[in-house]
Order: C-alpha cells, then sequence, then structure tokens
C-alpha cells in the first residue's frame, strides 16, 4: 500500500491508497475498477482522447499523466501525491452519428486536496487551466458546470392516509403455467405474454395460453431460462424478445394466434419466429419502445445500446430488414432499472429523447435524438450530454425508476422513500414516505394513479396528481408472494369505444415470484365513480345526528364491591357523563391482576369455548398451588375470573335504570369492553361483531404479558359502521416504538369474521354503488378490518409517557397558576403526539384527539392525589386516552373531554362524549344519483379513450397534437384509418393533406 500525508502537515494523519502496480494489472480489471468508480464517484470525467494507460507488449502497465510523461511504478520513485486512477479506452466516450457525449471545460484546481470522510478517503478528478496535469480534488472544492453531484436532502412528505379502500380492482388472475421462474411479461391492446425459457402468448378474455413458442432447442439438456425481456409493437401483432446468449427475436405473434384457433392441437409454433438476430455480446436486459418508431435493446454487462427501426403494418420487410440502426451506444451496464421520459407529444416535444437509467446508487442520464427527426444532424455534432445525480444518502439505494408526466422520474429507494427529480435541471422536487416493505416493482396508469408492489405482495395505488399532497387511494394484498414486475397496457385504450357491451379497459398486469399473473383495471373504474358518489352524498343520504359516550377506565383489578363511598358515586358519574347518550361505550383495563398466572392462564389456554363450562369459582380448583405441573386445561381450569361477571352486572345494573340494553361484551385477559344502547334506539343496530388481537406474546417471554392488545367491537348503525377498540399497549418509559408496533400490529391484525347464520348488510358494497346501485353503508371493504368502518374510536391505556420530564419536572409544571399553558407545553412532549407527527405513516396518526385540559391521568398512589411515591418514582403521564377517526364529509366533534376523580386505581377514569351524523340512505334517490354518476363516468371515459388515441397518433412524429385531433374528429376517431393516411404512399393521388372522407372508414 502507497502512503500519502494530508495537507494540514500533522504527520500522524495518513491515507493508505492501494498500490497502482496491484490494481490494473489487466485492461479487464481496469475496467471493473473504473465501474466500481463510476458508482462511487460519478462526477470523474476524463477527455476520450487522452488515454491514461500503456500496455506494453510484455503486458507490463505503464501509466502516463496527460502530457504523456511516464509516471514511475517503482515505490521508491513514486511522488508523494497518489497516482491518478485510471480512465481505460474501453470506457471513453463512443463518438458515433447521433449520439455524442458533451465534455466538460476544465476547471482549475492547483493543489491536491483529500478529505477523510466516513470510512475512508473521497476523491474525484479536475484539469488545470494553467496546467495540463491532472490533480486530486476533494468533492467540496470540486465545481463541475454541468454535473450533479450529491443532491441535498429535501423536506419527506407523507401522503394522505386518512381514507382508502382495500377492494382491489380485480379482473382476473391466473397461472402463467411456466415451469421455471417468470422473468418477463407484456402486454398491449388485450394481449399478453410472459416468458421464462418459452414464450406464452395469452387473451385477456382467456385462462390459457392460445400460443406457445419455444426457444430453447429441444438438444439443450440444461434447459436454463432464456428470455430476459419483452416488448409488443403498435398493435401486438408483433412481440420482440431479448435472451441470455445476447440474441433480439422478433415474432408475428398475431399469426401465432390465428393459426392456433384453427388449429388447437398445435401448441408449439417455431415456424412463425420472423428473425432471430445476434448483435449483443451479452444477455438483453431491457426493449424499450420509443414513440412508435423504434425500439431499444440495453444489454446487461457492457450496457450496450442498440436502436431498431420499429416494424409497421403497412412496411414490407423480411429478417434481413430486421437491423439496428445509428451505431452502438454505450450506457449504464448492470442496471436494475431503465424508463424514457419524455418533454412534450408530436412535434411539441423536446428534440431528443431521455433515457434514465439506475444500477442502484445513482441515476444515469442520456439524450438520444430520434432517428425520424427532422430536425437531427447528419454526423458527430449531435449532442448527448451525459448526467449523472446521486441522491441523498438517507435515501438508499434505488430499487425502481418510473416516468411521470411533465418530464418528471420518480425512484423508488429501499428505505422507504420515493424521490421525484424534475428532468429540466434534474433537481429534486419531491421525497415521499412510503411503507418500508420494499418497493419491488412500479408502474403509472392514466398519468396520476402510482402503484407500488411490495415484496409482501401488497399493491399501494396513490393518487399523485397534487404535489402538495399524495393520497393513497388504494391498498389490497394482490399476491402471496413478492411481486416482481408490473407492465401497462393503456393501447387497450384504442379499440375501445363507451357504447360497446365490452368494459373498456386499461390493463396493470402485475406478477410474483411464483409465477402466478393478476390483470387490473388500471383506470379504477369502480373507485373514481364512488368518489364521485361520495361527492353526491347529500342527494340521496339523510342524517341523524347520533350521541356516543365513550368512557375508559384502568381498574388496576379492583372488583365492583371494593369501590364504595365518594368513589362509587364517581364511578356512577363516569358512566353517565354524557346527557341523554344514544350509545355508551365502556372499556377497562387490568381487569385483573396482570402478574398472577392463575388468573391469565384461563384465556393464555382455554380455548374461548370451554372457558364457561368450569366452575371457576370451586375451591377445589382456587386451592390447586402448583401450577408448573398442570397441563393447559387443568390450569384452566384452576384460573378463577370473577371479574368480568361482577363488572358487567355492576355496569348493567347502573345503565339499565336509564334505559340502555346491553348489545355486545367482549374481553381478553385483562381487556373488557361493554357497549350499551338505548332501548328505543336498539333497532338502529344490526350485524354486530368482535375480535380480539394479543401483542404481549410477541414481545415478551413471560407468559403473563399476553394480557397486552386489545378488544374490538363493531356493529352497522343504520346505514353507516361504527367500531370501538379497547387497547392496553406496552408500558415502560422508553418502550414508545414497541406501543407503535403494537398499536400498528392491532390494526393489521384484528379481522370480522363474519357470523354464517346473522344478518351482515356488508354484501352491499360502497364500490357497487354506480355500477348496480348496490348500497353498502357499514364502511365497505367487507368490514374485515378496523380502519374499513366509516367511525371508529380507539380508547385505553395507550400507555405513552411525557419525554424528558421526571416526576419533579411534571410536579413543577402542574404547580403553575396558568394550567392551560402548562398541558400546552407538556404535551409538547407527549409521546403520542410526537410520534404522531414525526411518523404520519404511523396507524394512530389516522386519528384525532380532542384537546387535553386535564392534569395526567397516571401514576397515582392508590386512595389518594399523590402522584407515584414509590421507589419508581414514576412522571405522571397522560396514558388514558380517546382517539376519533370518521369522515371528512361528516363533522364529528368531541363535546366534552375529561377525567373523572375516583382514587382507587392508580389510574384516573376518562370519558368523552361526540355527536356523529350517523346516515340513512334513500334507495330509489340513490339509485338515481348512481345512474348520473354512470352517465358522467361515461362521458369522461370517451375522453380518456380520444386523448389516448390522440396521442398514439402524434407518437408516429407526423403531426402535433392538436393535427392529430382534427384529423381523428374528420375520421370517426378511427386510429387505423389516421395511420394510414398520414403513411400512404406519396405518389398516390390523395397526397394534398385532404383527410379522407369518413364514408370509406370502417370503425375500429
Amino acid at each position: 500500500m502507497a502512503s500519502v500525508k494530508i495537507k494540514n502537515n500533522n504527520k500522524n494523519n495518513r491515507i493508505s491508497l492501494p498500490d497502482n502496480r496491484s490494481l490494473h494489472s489487466s485492461a479487464k480489471s481496469s475496467h471493473d475498477l473504473l465501474f466500481k468508480q463510476h458508482q462511487q464517484f460519478p462526477e470523474l470525467i476524463t477527455p476520450p482522447e487522452e488515454s491514461l494507460q500503456h500496455i506494453t507488449e510484455g503486458g507490463q502497465v505503464k501509466h502516463h499523466d496527460i502530457n504523456g510523461t511516464s509516471i514511475p511504478t517503482n515505490t521508491a520513485q513514486r511522488p508523494t501525491t497518489p497516482p491518478l486512477p485510471p480512465r481505460p479506452r474501453s470506457r471513453t466516450v463512443h463518438v458515433v452519428p447521433g449520439f455524442r457525449e458533451e465534455l466538460l471545460p476544465p476547471v482549475a484546481i492547483p493543489q491536491l486536496t483529500l478529505s477523510k470522510g466516513n470510512g475512508g478517503c473521497s476523491y474525484s478528478l479536475s484539469s488545470s487551466e494553467s496546467s495540463s496535469a491532472t490533480t486530486l480534488v476533494s468533492p467540496q472544492q470540486q465545481q463541475l458546470p454541468q454535473q450533479r453531484r450529491i443532491s441535498p436532502s429535501i423536506p419527506c412528505q407523507y401522503p394522505n392516509m386518512q381514507h382508502f379502500d382495500r377492494l382491489p380492482p380485480h379482473i382476473k388472475t391466473f397461472p402463467s403455467h411456466h415451469r421455471r421462474t417468470l422473468r418477463a411479461i407484456a402486454g398491449c391492446q388485450g394481449r399478453l405474454a410472459t416468458a421464462s425459457h418459452s414464450i406464452k402468448a395469452w387473451e385477456h378474455a382467456i385462462d390459457r395460453p392460445n400460443a406457445t413458442i419455444s426457444l430453447t432447442p429441444s438438444t439443450d439438456s440444461a434447459g436454463a431460462d432464456r428470455v430476459n425481456s419483452l416488448a409488443y409493437t403498435l398493435s401486438g401483432h408483433y412481440l420482440w424478445a431479448g435472451l441470455d446468449d445476447g440474441y433480439v427475436v422478433v415474432m408475428d405473434v398475431k399469426q401465432h394466434q390465428q393459426q392456433q384457433k384453427s388449429s388447437p392441437l398445435s401448441l408449439i409454433l417455431n415456424n412463425k419466429i420472423i428473425a432471430e438476430v445476434h448483435q449483443h455480446e451479452s444477455a438483453v436486459k431491457h426493449i424499450l419502445r420509443i414513440d412508435n418508431n423504434e425500439l431499444w435493446t440495453i444489454d446487461d454487462n457492457k450496457g450496450e445500446l442498440l436502436r431498431w427501426p420499429l416494424m409497421h403494418e403497412f412496411d414490407h420487410f423480411d429478417s434481413k430488414s430486421i437491423m439496428p440502426v445509428s451505431g452502438r451506444h454505450r450506457v449504464t451496464p448492470k442496471s436494475i432499472s431503465a424508463v424514457i421520459l419524455r418533454g412534450g407529444i408530436g412535434r411539441q416535444q423536446q428534440h431528443h429523447h431521455v433515457l434514465a437509467m439506475t444500477a442502484g446508487d445513482t441515476i444515469d442520464v442520456y439524450r438520444f435524438v430520434p432517428l425520424y427527426s427532422s430536425t437531427m444532424p447528419q454526423g458527430p455534432e449531435v449532442h448527448m450530454p451525459y448526467r449523472v445525480v446521486r441522491p441523498s444518502n438517507d435515501l438508499g439505494p434505488i430499487t425502481q425508476l418510473v416516468a411521470l408526466p411533465r418530464g418528471r422520474l420518480a425512484c423508488a429507494h429501499i428505505h422507504g422513500r420515493i424521490s421525484v427529480w424534475n428532468s429540466e435541471k434534474w433537481e429534486q422536487v419531491l421525497q415521499v414516505a412510503i411503507p418500508t416493505y420494499g418497493v419491488s416493482a412500479m408502474a403509472l396508469s392514466l398519468g396520476k394513479y402510482l402503484w407500488t408492489g411490495y415484496r409482501t405482495g401488497m399493491i399501494y395505488v396513490y393518487d399523485i396528481s397534487s404535489d402538495e399532497q399524495w393520497k393513497l387511494v388504494k391498498m389490497w394484498q394482490a399476491h402471496q408472494g413478492p411481486i416482481t414486475m408490473f407492465t401497462v397496457d393503456e393501447l387497450s385504450l384504442l379499440s375501445a369505444s363507451p357504447s360497446l357491451d365490452e368494459k373498456p379497459l386499461m390493463q396493470v398486469i402485475s406478477a410474483d415470484q411464483q409465477g402466478n399473473v393478476s390483470i387490473w383495471d388500471g383506470l379504477l373504474s369502480d373507485y373514481q365513480k364512488d368518489q364521485h358518489m361520495k361527492e353526491l352524498e347529500e342527494t340521496y343520504c339523510d342524517y341523524r345526528k347520533t350521541r356516543i359516550q365513550i368512557s375508559t377506565w384502568n381498574i388496576d383489578a379492583l372488583s365492583p364491591d371494593t369501590i364504595t363511598g365518594q368513589d362509587k358515586a364517581l364511578v356512577e358519574e363516569w358512566l353517565t357523563s354524557m346527557r341523554d347518550a344514544d350509545i355508551i361505550v365502556v372499556g377497562l383495563q387490568e381487569i385483573v391482576d396482570l402478574e398472577s398466572k392463575r388468573q391469565t392462564a384461563r384465556s393464555l389456554f382455554l380455548p374461548r369455548k370451554k372457558q364457561d363450562k368450569f366452575d371457576w369459582s370451586a375451591p377445589a380448583i382456587t386451592s390447586i398451588s402448583n401450577w408448573s405441573n398442570m397441563d393447559a386445561e387443568s390450569i384452566a381450569a384452576a384460573a378463577a375470573i370473577p371479574q368480568y361477571s361482577a363488572w358487567r352486572n355492576h355496569i348493567t345494573s347502573v345503565l339499565q335504570e336509564r334505559h340502555y340494553t346491553l348489545l355486545k361484551t367482549e374481553h381478553l385477559v385483562g381487556l373488557f369492553s361493554l357497549v350499551f344502547i338505548k332501548h328505543d334506539q336498539q333497532m338502529r343496530a344490526k350485524d354486530c361483531r368482535s375480535t380480539v388481537v394479543k401483542t404481549g406474546l410477541k414481545v415478551m417471554n413471560k407468559c403473563w404479558h399476553g394480557n397486552k392488545g386489545a378488544v374490538a367491537i363493531r356493529f352497522a348503525l343504520d346505514d353507516s359502521s361504527v367500531c370501538f377498540v379497547n387497547c392496553h399497549l406496552a408500558a415502560g418509559q422508553s418502550r414508545a416504538e414497541q406501543r407503535n408496533a403494537d398499536a400498528d400490529g392491532i390494526f393489521k391484525s384484528a379481522k370480522f369474521k363474519k357470523d354464517p347464520g346473522g344478518i351482515n348488510t356488508s354484501h352491499n358494497n360502497t364500490n357497487g354503488l354506480a355500477s348496480n346501485t348496490n348500497v353498502d353503508m357499514t364502511g365497505g371493504d367487507d368490514d374485515t378490518i378496523i380502519l374499513d368502518h366509516e367511525h371508529c374510536f380507539v380508547l385505553g391505556d395507550l400507555n405513552y409517557r411525557i419525554d424528558g420530564c421526571t416526576r419533579k419536572d411534571v410536579l413543577e409544571w402542574l404547580a403553575l397558576e396558568d394550567r392551560t399553558y402548562a398541558y400546552r407545553e407538556l404535551q409538547l412532549d407527549d409521546q403520542l403526539n410526537k410520534q404522531r407527527k414525526l411518523n404520519p405513516l404511523l396507524k394512530l396518526a389516522m386519528f384525532q384527539e380532542a384537546p387535553i385540559r386535564f392534569e395526567p391521568t397516571y401514576k397515582y398512589d392508590p386512595g389518594t392525589d399523590t402522584y407515584d411515591t414509590s421507589d419508581k418514582q414514576r412522571a405522571p403521564a397522560w396514558c388514558d386516552r380517546i382517539l376519533f377517526r370518521t369522515p371528512e364529509t361528516t363533522c364529528t366533534h368531541a363535546e366534552f373531554y375529561r377525567r373523572h376523580e375516583v382514587k382507587a386505581s392508580d389510574h384516573r377514569p376518562v370519558s368523552a362524549g361526540f355527536e356523529v351524523a350517523i346516515k340513512t340512505v334513500r334507495r330509489m334517490d340513490c339509485e338515481k344519483t348512481a345512474r348520473v354518476v354512470t352517465q358522467a363516468w361515461e362521458k369522461q371515459l370517451e375522453t380518456i379513450i380520444q386523448d389516448c388515441k390522440s396521442r398514439y397518433i402524434t407518437d408516429y412524429e407526423k403531426c402535433t397534437l392538436d393535427e392529430a385531433i382534427n384529423q381523428l374528429k374528420t375520421n370517426g376517431w378511427n386510429v387505423q384509418h389516421v395511420i394510414d393516411y398520414y403513411h400512404q404512399d406519396p405518389n398516390s393521388n390523395n397526397n394534398n393533406n385532404t383527410p379522407v372522407s369518413t364514408s370509406k372508414v370502417v370503425k375500429k
């Protein structure tokens, strides 16, 4: 290793650099080193006309500076400055017609500077105006005018996740029938192709391939997967495939499908391959269709890009005419994603195509002049600047790229972020936080819906039409395995018409690791109609104000008969704190001693149906002391929990006097929930279900921590759905992250199973409103999880504490005369408030909370007004909370939010009163509104189809967008006729730009 002194003259500070001889022993190793340097230091660029190394006949490497002066290779002769990293000839700029990299002007940096960063030395190259010698400079000093260095991080935006639905826009799912891993998919105008070691051609209307194209010779014993990439051309008549061995294969799949229909027994048709061209030296990784005039193929190892003129139906071609043009270009090798960005349409677009690629660390940008552009210069004068953009390190490596409207680029990062870049100046304009499951695929539909596929098999769809805040509109479990790829078939709209019986589709196709393929509605038709229905809800719904009281208390294993005196009256006040409440919900925590194995074993080990078969109070059971040798059923039989019935009887006796009926109860070890409804309101409630979620067992080794978790009760009230979740989260001052995880686990795991014999109103789901006029007023989505409900409330001992405050600090704040000021300042450090603000993706961040204007409810010495005086000296905190989440269209507000001064427990009970707008649907008016919405959607869909056709015509670069629209209007929106018009023989009679009469048009 060579050692170099730092410029600050500190003799002890040295940086070790690799010995030049060991690094550059061959041209291949130099190429590998350069690629690594390109990934680490994208700012490096060297004039192509200067070679930095020379290999002698004997194989010895001699190094030269730019002036041609030999650099000594002997360590003793080597100067104190480090040698220049090599720039091999194999990676210099290639100048070919239609392609040239723009070289940067030299920058004067007179001295060597090495900066010691994280884990070592960082350096870059520059040339001096006064001297041709190349020097090493720090990235901080380097000023390259057109190269993008590390982009500064911008504030992270969080999408609006308040209201979304989980109904998948499903069309169909089917297995691909490949024997090996699915490696590529492509779709065009209702046709679908999947590839592994062979290619299968599909029609979206059937579940089996109507053609199988074998590309692997029967003598190939290895049977390796050969197809890496697929792409349809134009109307889907021709399919291109890129193979592992560098071959590009062109197939006529139209003839395949026609012969398959007439000869259903012929599954393998090898004679319809038009051409097999061997132009690449390694696997063809990407095939990109550029407008309607050319295809690009990019190989994996060298990053070699070839441009192929696109075959049209009106062209006369054979296998010899399928050849690349415009030379060979070098782009990013080993890329994981490549997309084309567009800055305009037709003649209005920029005079170049922008190619963005990534190998993980950087965004590499290339510009190409269109092959058929009238402004394309002939010769090497055409500029194609090369840009390298390195996102900030906190974003993490890039996993996927997708092109957005307005010439923007979206990059998915491994750390749960999506960065958005403006291709004009290559500046980051947005940074959006997404779930950290790992984005494995992305796609864009309708120009505003961003589809993200995850390794968990989930698909999230975001509405990105607003830069102010993205909105999550759909989320569902699409696959059981990781999603590997998306493809979007926008051209399926070309032959669609809203007047036809066949439903127009823009297909989004996803595939997973198991080879399963799913087709989704890329238009999100049902979602868009449902959103319109919600906007018009007042035209078919009546609203009734319903008063709901929620009460929560951690009772510290108290029994009702132990509460006497003033506390007994205060408990009754807590239970009836809202005047004329229609519904009263009571949630209790620590109803049993959580430290007692005897009392918790019942729920931990015994099935719920067997829990009521035992006499839990029998002396023979309660007297058992040797629990370690008991089996599960014996332990459960010996566990006596009289608390549930005692508290149920006590609360029922208090509320029955006020004309309330017990609707539902549910319990989980230390949690107990009860829902009461007024006698005269009882007929409004239906489909009442409950579920429980244990969280303690997932994080603790001791079984008695199974008490932590949640109890959820839901039911339909008129035509709305309500849900109440009683929670007890992880305890401890420093366990805020665990509480977050517990809460998210509860919302994810809690599922309400339907009662096959009971009433279930959720069969009429919201997403059918506009299409079949069925109405679901229970929140839609089958109501299988908590967040599916319209009105949702979370109550209980959430256990969030106050950060950075001791017991003494909190008491000093509470001793202030201005209590409102004290509460406000303390709540700035409240863990729940901070977590909801810092982590908007937290499920609890979807909820609201009324202003807290009462003292902390935890922790007291039982029976006193004194906060904890034990050895632990716990700091007071607002552990007991009530949160709510309601639709945007309703104005739910808290009438009160207060605590009650019952001293028996170490917690104070809390209650809140809400006035909620519950809707009732007028069925006849709803059906009428649904018809109006359907008609409006058909008009909108017609506009979408016309826009798709107009853009398709302009992609031939024969006309502007306005000219394409005029031609389509003149020819009855017949795409094929307009294409024939623009590509007619110039020697024909009709060559004076006069549209062909529409009487000759057969509508497509």
